[in-house]
């Protein structure tokens, strides 16, 4: 499975354990939501990039310079949105659900940019 693909897959799967949060309560699938959610912007920057990307700087290297390429400031903002939820979300269970959603949402929103992007 391509980048691109997996990461619509960890979105799916993000969005999957979100729900199941919201029916159980259960911490546990908050955190994984978070960290899915983590690993679809992974998978879309190294998508972006061409490369294996293995130090968390280097992935707001690539937001930038696509930020910059696309001019679309949302690029970066998702990147900022995953490593919340992979910091302050997975790590640290210090994000709200509602903060967790709108963090997926937007990561949901740069799919579509790379998506757009990189489909010709």
């Amino acid at each position: 499975m391509d980048k691109l693909n997996l990461a619509k897959k960890f979105l799916a799967d993000a969005m999957e354990e979100f729900q199941t949060y919201l029916t159980t309560g259960e911490e546990e699938n908050l955190r994984q939501a978070c960290e899915k959610g983590w690993g679809a912007v992974a998978q879309l920057l190294m998508h972006a990039s061409g490369k294996e990307l293995t130090q968390h700087r280097n992935f707001g290297v690539v937001a930038r310079q696509l930020t910059e390429k696309t001019g679309n400031r949302l690029v970066e903002r998702a990147e900022m949105a995953g490593e919340a939820l992979h910091a302050g979300g997975f790590y640290h269970g210090a994000l709200s659900p509602e903060a967790v959603k709108a963090a997926l949402d937007v990561i949901s929103d740069l799919i579509e940019i790379v998506d757009e992007l990189f489909s010709h």
